[in-house]
């Protein structure tokens, strides 16, 4: 499955750093679900961490964008 607000997604976490769930919300001005959808994506491709960071929720990315086209 794919999203065409992917893209933007990967955008979104490379200006911030890191992934979250509550950030790509903020940022995509999206609902709770298909923010969470999106960062299943981006760890399917390998693009962030499958785990996060206990009390921060932070996700590590892991490969550029140019990585996972």
């Amino acid at each position: 499955m794919n999203d065409p607000l992917l893209p933007q997604a990967k955008e979104a976490s490379i200006k911030q750093g890191f992934v979250t769930l509550s950030n790509t919300q903020r940022m995509l001005r999206i609902g709770y679900s298909r923010a969470a959808r999106l960062i299943d994506l981006l760890i399917e491709e390998g693009f962030c961490e499958g785990g996060y960071d206990p009390g921060t929720y932070r996700r590590k990315i892991i490969k550029s964008m140019e990585d996972t086209k």
